[in-house]
């Protein structure tokens, strides 16, 4: 049986909703190609346009993304790409990610066991945030990605509304401290 999020879970999306996941900008923030402008104005949402581009983000979505690793707890123990956002069904996201790497080729790395221990432990995170967020989780105890079999890594993303934190917070670090917070008392 595959065992990504197969429990019946309100956070966790199965794998066909997360068919339904559109990326808008990657984990450097970058815009994806994957969605139009026009496509995001007739779903209702705004976006940034320039002479001959357009970003997806409007500018005020655009402040709660940022390319880099931010730690999620107090021990630096599970951190997240901060510059992805996602589309799901006409809903904007931001959708931090955390990617558990493996490998048996350094002493100084998880190996997979460790790995797919700490990956279990994201789980418990994601859904913390998603609960209080409001959002989603996608998630699997399956690697994501084997580069060979003494290599891999695990990923979970965390999919909150871009409604719950734009308007709510003032800037991303303020929005970082709360999701912190989160964390902290899951």
């Amino acid at each position: 049986m595959s065992t990504t999020a197969m429990q019946s879970d309100s956070v966790v999306m199965d794998l066909d909703q997360y068919k339904s996941v559109v990326f808008l900008t990657s984990g450097i923030c970058d815009e994806t190609g994957h969605v139009g402008e026009e496509q995001l104005k007739s779903a209702g949402l705004g976006c940034q346009s320039f002479k001959d581009s357009f970003y997806p983000l409007t500018e005020e979505e655009e402040l709660f993304i940022a390319d880099r690793f931010e730690y999620l707890d107090d021990r630096n123990r599970f951190g997240a790409l901060m510059g992805y956002s996602a589309l799901i069904d006409s809903q904007k996201y931001f959708v931090p990610t955390i990617e558990v790497g493996y490998t048996d080729e350094s002493p100084f790395a998880y190996d997979r066991d460790e790995a797919y221990e700490h990956n279990q432990k994201s789980l418990k995170i994601a859904r913390a945030i998603a609960s209080v967020t409001g959002g989603k989780v996608m998630w699997s105890e399956d690697a994501a990605e084997v580069s060979d079999e003494r290599s891999g890594r695990f990923v979970t993303e965390i999919y909150i509304p871009v409604s719950y934190v734009v308007g709510t917070f003032p800037g991303y670090d303020t929005y970082l401290e709360h999701l912190q917070g989160i964390v902290r008392n899951a």
